[in-house]
């Protein structure tokens, strides 16, 4: 097997996309019919038209629609083709071609009003060979080899709050299933094993017996923290759409899930919900990139809506060449993660600020900042650095926990929000183009208690457009190290990126101490916040 090798920024190298474009958009159509009012006694209700189909595994042009209408009495079906119809409640159909069709059922019930419905849909030819699914089914497991699953705070530490790698420590998840199919379902099969997840099995094995570890799924373990019933995340069939040309996975039926069971991708009209303690019936992974290796495929599955969620998939020709389990070292494995073609950064740079912005000017007042600073030894000793009260609280003239006689800044992580920061909101869009790095001085106490899973010994510092982006992670600039020193001063600097200066829409910079993810109190120490 070809080993690959790992760039923390980049991942995939340019790849061949084989997919299938099996999607089912809906369009429901309500058509009162002409006809007089109905007699007493009856309904000037339309029947609630509504149908299911299924794709024949084997022969993938044959197409069975199973009615699902409600107070209806007679049915016309239009397969799409311009000449299949059929008046049967039920119906099978076999198209002449693979392609498009849009698939219409019309409805009457016994007083003469109708209603109609039209699901499209695409078949492909018997045979055909798809990276997804084969020539009929196709299996897919998490890989052994790599970093399997990699979750950070976004795409720049994709593996900041875990890099799990098949070293035993969660051993169920190598043994779960992923089946694509080439009528577009996709069967997911736990193998009598499922991961208590942090969220929906609560934050703590006191709120959960079966929080952070590995437990046999049944109707009396499917259970989130708050009593709810999760068994739709086990074994079951679903269907997905997969667009070859872009990448996109889209997976849908009650309990449907990759990567994690939390994480859903946005949902637009669950108002951009992207992760979910509950099940739920649609998934969308930000992108789904396939790769062909001598003797397996590998698929890496990502969910980039907030925080940064990865898996990586492989499937084999032959499953015998499938390495053992718990054989991974993080020596071995620091080296082999695929790599990305990657935009340059002037178009990653550009696509941030368009997606900030929707393409549209600024909605503050432009500024073009020759200072810009906080050295929190009072409220007053800043130029338009100024903090804004949110989940982790500063508060300004602290006795210096070194012994200086110079008022710090203390930073307590707030409890209730997993991804507490501290915010600094300008009433206008500021530019740094007269500055070259960022910098502040830090004081981490070793009386905190850091831990896999909880507090990181780590600060980001980022910069948003927070006023016209209500997802402004998405687009923000960060830049993030590791902490290794305690109960001392130490300065850290960052060098601002090119597209950090050149962008005129920030309005907000954040700090963040001890990671995410996390309701872990920590408490930390600054002074002399500035941009230089």
């Amino acid at each position: 097997m070809k080993q690959q090798s790992e760039n923390k920024r980049t991942f995939w190298q340019k790849s061949r996309l084989i997919g299938i474009l099996l999607s089912a958009s809906l369009v429901a159509i309500w058509a009162c019919s002409d006809k007089d009012e109905p007699s007493a006694g009856g309904t000037s209700n339309p029947p609630l038209v509504d149908f299911d189909y299924t794709i024949d595994a084997e022969n993938t042009l044959m197409v069975t629609f199973e009615n699902k209408t409600i107070g209806g009495a007679t049915y016309a079906w239009d397969f799409g083709d311009g000449k299949g119809t059929s008046s049967e409640e039920n119906a099978t159909y076999t198209y002449d071609a693979a392609g498009d069709y849009t698939v219409k059922l019309t409805s009457e019930n016994a007083n003469g009003v109708s209603a109609k419905l039209e699901k499209s849909l695409t078949v492909v030819a018997p045979g055909t060979e798809t990276l997804i699914a084969g020539t009929g089914e196709k299996k897919w497991k998490l890989y052994r080899e790599c970093y399997s699953i990699l979750i950070g705070p976004d795409d720049t530490d994709k593996g900041g709050y875990l890099k799990l790698i098949n070293d035993g420590s969660r051993e169920c998840l190598y043994e779960q299933e992923w089946i694509f199919k080439a009528n577009g379902e996709v069967e997911f099969k736990d193998n009598d094993g499922f991961w208590g997840e942090y969220g929906p099995f609560g934050t703590s094995a006191d709120e959960h017996e079966n929080f952070d570890k590995c437990f046999i799924p049944s109707p009396a373990t499917m259970k989130n923290a708050d009593g709810e019933d999760v068994s739709a995340w086990g074994s079951g069939t679903y269907n997905y759409t997969y667009d070859e040309a872009t990448g996109q996975l889209e997976l849908t039926g009650l309990g449907v899930w990759m990567v994690i069971p939390k994480v859903v991708g946005t949902v637009e009209e669950e108002g951009g919900m992207i992760e979910s303690n509950v099940p739920v019936d649609r998934v969308t992974p930000t992108s789904c990139v396939i790769e062909e290796h001598d003797g397996y495929d590998l698929m890496r599955v990502v969910f980039d809506d907030g925080t940064y969620n990865e898996a990586l998939y492989v499937s084999y020709d032959n499953w015998d060449d499938e390495p053992a389990l718990n054989i991974a070292t993080e020596e071995g494995t620091a080296d082999c993660t695929i790599q990305e073609v990657t935009k340059t950064p002037e178009e990653i740079c550009a696509e941030k600020e368009a997606g900030a912005k929707d393409g549209e000017a600024g909605d503050l007042e432009d500024k073009v900042l020759t200072e810009f600073y906080n050295t929190f030894e009072t409220e007053s000793t800043n130029a338009d650095l100024v903090y804004s009260p949110t989940s982790a609280t500063i508060t300004y003239g602290e006795t210096d926990p070194a012994g200086g006689a110079t008022g710090v800044g203390k930073y307590v992580r707030g409890t209730e929000d997993q991804y507490s920061d501290a915010k600094f909101n300008t009433a206008f869009d500021f530019s740094l183009e007269n500055f070259s790095k960022v910098s502040i001085e830090v004081y981490v106490p070793s009386s905190n208690v850091f831990e896999e899973g909880g507090l990181v010994n780590g600060i980001e510092i980022f910069l948003a457009d927070g006023s016209e982006d209500s997802q402004f992670w998405t687009t923000k600039e960060a830049y993030i190290t590791e902490m290794t020193e305690t109960d001392t001063w130490v300065t850290v600097s960052f060098d601002l990126t090119d597209c950090a200066k050149s962008r005129k829409d920030f309005d907000m910079v954040g700090l963040v101490f001890g990671g995410g993810g996390h309701t872990v109190d920590g408490t930390f120490y600054i002074r002399n916040f500035k941009f230089e």
